[in-house]
């Protein structure tokens, strides 16, 4: 019975270790003419990856024929140091909460693998299934509205009313058939914290982020110039931002991550801008071996420690700056010299 495997669903994602579970049904989302009027609004920047392969993204039978359902796995990354609005500390660099332990996906992955070996040899058959973790054309955070797995907050996060929005989805598109979940009610309600706190005025309307303006879009996945109305508001980020995050109240009392794999380690917390640099200039790609910060790669690590540098008047730290092999970086640098 559907009901059945549902209970045997959580019971193992449980077991392996994911903090939150979830199935949706495998149909399209109503919600989908909103993201098909953000990519026409340009909201997704450069991420092209975005808008190809509309056809499956927007119909999961496109990825696996006979899909009936679709499990939603959720595993919390938070942890219990300081957070970037905390009183600075003499340059120190701020890299987003998700990318201070190893990188998620092939830890994720391997949870999945696990659970699907589990599931076949509870149900004592196989079946037909495709897994995905942040990858893929699968609208992964509308599923999860539709799993239970969290609402959608302003700044378009998922918050969960019991851990906040500090974590990673994983999905499972399979033929069977599983009594799905109800999305959650929204309760937001009137907060707009994430909204007023936003340094680039990104979110610019309840639920819908213009990526052009976004922090952690410009300084991971822009590999072109940054604008310098952006340039200017970077603070200390030098990878990524969490600040709609960290003063939305549902992550006041959000618990912390158990996977060791995740805790906040040196060198990726709260760096020291001259330790970082040096990182960067002399020790990649060797320093950050299974770390998320590997996205940004090496240039746009250096173009965006520039800008902070920059912004915050570190001149000892731009000294250090070596434009060897980086030399398209020169007009960044010359920015960087004339606002310090």
């Amino acid at each position: 019975m559907p009901s059945d495997l549902k209970n045997t669903v959580g019971t193992l994602a449980r077991q392996i270790g994911f903090d939150l579970i979830g199935v949706a049904a495998a149909r399209p989302p109503v919600e989908i003419r909103f993201f098909k009027n953000w990519l026409n609004a340009g909201y997704h920047a450069s991420m092209n990856y975005l808008s190809r392969r509309a056809d499956a993204r927007f119909h999961p039978e496109k990825l696996l024929p006979g899909v009936q359902s679709v499990i939603v796995t959720g595993l919390l990354y938070n942890t219990s140091s300081a957070k970037s609005g905390d009183p600075n500390v003499d340059e120190t660099v701020w890299i987003s909460r998700y990318a201070w332990g190893d990188d998620y996906h092939e830890i994720i992955e391997k949870m999945l693998d696990r659970f699907i070996a589990l599931l076949q040899g509870e149900i004592g058959r196989s079946f037909q299934f495709k897994r995905y973790v942040d990858a893929g054309p699968v609208l992964e955070k509308l599923y999860a509205y539709y799993a239970g797995l969290g609402w959608f907050g302003k700044n378009s996060c998922l918050l969960n009313g019991k851990v906040g929005s500090y974590f990673f989805l994983g999905e499972i598109l399979t033929d069977l058939v599983i009594e799905p979940d109800s999305p959650p009610l929204d309760f937001c309600c009137d907060c707009t914290a994430c909204m007023d706190a936003c340094p680039t005025g990104a979110i610019i309307a309840p639920k819908i982020v213009d990526s052009r303006k976004c922090l952690s879009y410009q300084t991971i996945e822009n590999r072109e110039d940054i604008p310098v109305s952006v340039r200017e508001k970077t603070g200390r980020n030098v990878f990524g931002c969490d600040i709609c995050q960290e003063v939305c109240p549902w992550n006041r009392k959000a618990p912390l991550s158990q996977k060791q794999e995740f805790a906040a380690r040196d060198p990726f917390f709260r760096p020291k801008a001259g330790n970082f640099l040096k990182m960067v200039q002399e020790n990649y790609p060797a320093e950050f071996k299974n770390s998320p910060l590997k996205r940004a790669k090496q240039r746009r690590l250096l173009r965006n420690l520039l800008f902070v540098a920059g912004n915050n008047g570190w001149r000892r730290v731009l000294s250090q700056v070596d434009l060897t092999g980086h030399e398209e970086l020169a007009e960044v640098y010359r920015w960087a010299l004339a606002v310090s």
